[in-house]
């Protein structure tokens, strides 16, 4: 057995030499067909903030995008090596990695830098060093910071200044021309925000109100910020803050109510590139959002590498949950791939240090040099072209347009400084249409595009609007109120109101008001017009939409729109035109018969139109009637016996009786009164317009509202576009089945051939008849 034992293990080891010299043999004739290249190790580097969620995923890209540079050029002489130091959101954690890194690896190049901050401290250190430090978190931005001191310095992120003009266009293409900026308090951040001011100011879009956001803001401050914003009742926000007091501010303006319809919420790339960073709760405050965000193309790679991601943070952290690549990973990964190319050339060209080379200006030659390699990288990477120009990255300056709904941000648009579908505005400026954009859900859930401003009452309240109680002519104003309920409601209706509502949907701005019914405890007003007006004045309403006239003594105390009605009084008449005659039997004369009909008619027409010229004319011995809203005018024509009437079926049993048995041979009243009248009863009234002895139907506000010249506006265009004919039309003949036209002149219908159309073609007929049958028995006989 012994035996047997030995010659196994003698056979064993004879099988492991064997295979050695066949492995040491195809080892060596690899080698001496290919030269074996000696890697170079450069060590680089990595500070991040490995307790964030994006700083998280930046380290992960880079760690991937140096396993995929080197997985394609296996064949270059040099490697980069990282040494990645965790700066736990602290400055002085990333300085204190940044001196560590130099002293213990001696790096040659640092990336990293998440706020302005750690790029200063970076940069400066960079300078000393004379190392790059190269910026993959932070935006870039112009100056404030100084280029000779921050030589060293270099931005792979987009220019941070070029989406302020995609805000502002997208503010343009909505018309609103008032917005409230908040932004935070560093230092960068107040510098930056001056770049968003000149671009708002130049395209004259009016800043209201600045609101800076410090992070030592306690929710009980930051409701009182918020509420300070909603005195300035503009409600486009401008948001461009970081994502750690963002969920502070969303969440307390939705517990105020500003995330509500009316309202409009703008947040910059800066804010929404770090959106899908924060929990649901936040994202549930936030619905109706729209904001810019860094574009990044889709493509295969992309995709490649956001799943490779996400499988590598789930299996390092099983509770982060990997949405979508950030624009910074994206820009991190094209760094490294960047910087790594500089390495190389950088290798290559450099010479061999001589005796009298020292090693520290051998080192910061080398630090000039590989500096002047990365900014001189051309390279088409995950986030595009990847190119430098005056020491910074050349931006593309392309946006997309986001919304949030639900738990994603919906892309309804892009935004492109260098697009060829972009319109140019009058000083170059890249212009946006809502046409290009797709549907957008607004704060409040509704598609209806904010106005841009909440015209409030005192206190932030709605505007208390108070309308008038009336009997008759509902079609003007028309309040249905249940009082005996404990809950009282009423509905506003009628032309006035229509109107009123008409003009404000054409505000650039939004106005919240609510009607109040001018009632007693028994349902109806006791007071007349003057005094509803002088309510105004009182401060008990901000204003008054009904049938109130415009007039020089209630405008000592109140300021009234344009008119929205027809200006004067007209007088109503009843009509005397008619065509009967029981006696035109005898057809043998039938142009006998036509000359009565003719003579009785023209008759007939000028002797009501001599009547209506009468009582124009003689105010003795004629009884007229007048409405509420005339009293004045019929005391200055000193006609006797004026009567008032209140409603239309008061002006027809006056009309019916005359003057001789109690009535009245004319109504008196303003136009829209008469127009309502007519339309009631049609065919047997006419109108006759008088002097414009009165000013129209006007809305009633404060002295100096500015909603007085806003609504004469709207009232303006309401009646260039022919909406206050048709809501006329809608309610002042709505009523009757006929159609009422008033003719041109304001006189009752003149009677033409057409009228008599019939009749002579009767008597054609019967002459031509009589022709023919003289014809005939002449020919006969």
């Amino acid at each position: 057995m012994q035996n047997q034992s030995m010659e196994i293990t003698k056979s064993c080891k004879n099988q492991i030499i064997h295979l050695l010299v066949i492995f040491f043999s195809i080892l060596g004739q690899y080698c001496w067909g290919h030269d074996i290249q000696i890697q170079e190790e450069v060590h680089v580097g990595v500070i991040v903030d490995m307790s964030s969620r994006e700083g998280k995923i930046v380290e992960s890209c880079i760690a991937m995008a140096i396993s995929d540079f080197y997985g394609i050029h296996h064949n270059y002489t040099t490697r980069l090596l990282l040494h990645t130091r965790d700066s736990k959101g602290q400055h002085l954690h990333a300085l204190s990695a940044a001196l560590e890194l130099l002293h213990r690896f001696k790096v040659e190049a640092i990336i990293g830098a998440e706020t302005r901050i750690d790029a200063n401290f970076l940069a400066e250190i960079g300078n000393k060093a004379k190392l790059p430090v190269v910026s993959v978190l932070q935006h870039s931005s112009l100056p404030p910071f100084d280029k000779k001191l921050h030589r060293f310095e270099v931005h792979t992120t987009p220019d941070e200044t070029s989406q302020f003009k995609g805000i502002t266009a997208l503010v343009e293409s909505f018309k609103w021309r008032d917005v409230i900026l908040i932004h935070g308090d560093s230092e960068f951040e107040r510098d930056v925000m001056s770049y968003m001011i000149d671009s708002l100011q130049e395209s004259n879009i009016h800043i209201t109100y600045k609101s800076v956001i410090t992070t030592s803001y306690t929710d009980d401050k930051m409701i009182k910020e918020l509420h300070k914003i909603m005195t300035f009742q503009t409600t486009i926000f401008i948001v461009h803050i970081s994502q750690h007091l963002l969920a502070q501010l969303v969440e307390n303006a939705k517990e105020l109510g500003m995330m509500s319809k009316g309202y409009a919420w703008v947040m910059s790339a800066t804010t929404m590139n770090h959106l899908h960073f924060v929990d649901s709760s936040v994202f549930q405050s936030m619905q109706g959002v729209v904001g810019l965000k860094s574009y990044v193309p889709q493509s295969k790679d992309l995709h490649n590498l956001t799943s490779r991601l996400r499988r590598k943070i789930y299996i390092e952290n099983p509770n982060m949950e990997v949405m979508e690549l950030s624009a910074y990973g994206v820009w991190a990964y094209d760094s490294v791939w960047a910087v790594a190319e500089a390495v190389e050339r950088t290798k290559v060209k450099l010479p061999a240090p001589t005796r009298s080379t020292t090693y520290k200006s051998s080192k910061q030659g080398h630090g000039s040099r590989l500096l002047k390699e990365i900014l001189q990288t051309r390279l088409r990477g995950l986030s595009g072209e990847f190119l430098f120009k005056n020491g910074r990255r050349v931006s593309a300056d392309t946006y997309e347009i986001v919304n949030v709904i639900g738990r994603e941000e919906r892309r309804v648009g892009f935004w492109s400084a260098k697009l060829e579908s972009t319109k140019k505005g009058h000083r170059g400026r890249s212009l946006l249409s809502p046409n290009d954009f797709e549907a957008i859900l607004w704060s409040g859930g509704t598609t209806t595009t904010p106005k841009g401003r909440s015209m409030m009452g005192m206190n932030g309240v709605k505007l208390r609007i108070g309308v008038p109680m009336k009997i008759g002519f509902e079609e003007l104003v028309r309040v249905d109120y249940d009082h005996l309920q404990s809950n009282a409601t009423y509905n506003v209706t009628g032309f006035c109101i229509d109107v009123f509502k008409a003009a404000v949907e054409l505000l650039p701005y939004q106005v919240e008001y609510q009607f109040i019914p001018h009632i007693n405890a028994s349902g109806m007003t006791t007071e007349t017009y003057d005094d509803l007006v002088r309510q105004v004045y009182l401060q008990k309403y901000d204003a008054v939409v009904g049938d109130t006239t415009i007039t020089s003594n209630r405008s000592l105390y109140v300021d009234f729109t344009i008119p929205f009605t027809d200006i004067g009084v007209g007088m109503v008449v009843p009509n005397k035109e008619k065509l009967l005659n029981s006696l035109s039997k005898f057809v043998m004369i039938i142009w006998v018969f036509v000359i009565l009909i003719l003579t009785s008619s023209y008759t007939a027409t000028l002797t009501s139109m001599l009547t209506i010229q009468q009582i124009q004319l003689n105010t003795k011995g004629n009884y007229v009637g007048y409405g509420p809203a005339a009293e004045g005018v019929v005391i200055n024509l000193n006609f006797e016996g004026a009567k008032r009437f209140v409603t239309p079926e008061e002006y027809v049993d006056a009309l019916s009786k005359g003057s001789k048995h109690g009535g009245v041979s004319a109504i008196i009243d303003e136009i829209p009164y008469i127009k309502i009248f007519l339309a009631m009863y049609p065919g047997e009234y006419s109108m006759i317009k008088s002097m414009s002895t009165t000013n129209g139907f006007g809305f009633v506000f404060r002295k100096g509202s500015p909603l007085v010249h806003d609504m004469s506006w709207a009232i303006e265009k309401l009646r260039e576009e022919g909406e206050l004919a048709k809501l006329e039309t809608e309610w002042f003949r709505s009523k009757s089945t006929y159609t009422f036209e008033e003719s041109t002149n304001g006189t009752p219908d003149a009677l033409s051939v057409h009228n008599f159309g019939g009749l002579f073609m009767i008597s054609g007929i019967s002459s031509t008849l009589a022709l023919l049958l003289f014809l005939t028995l002449f020919l006969k006989k």
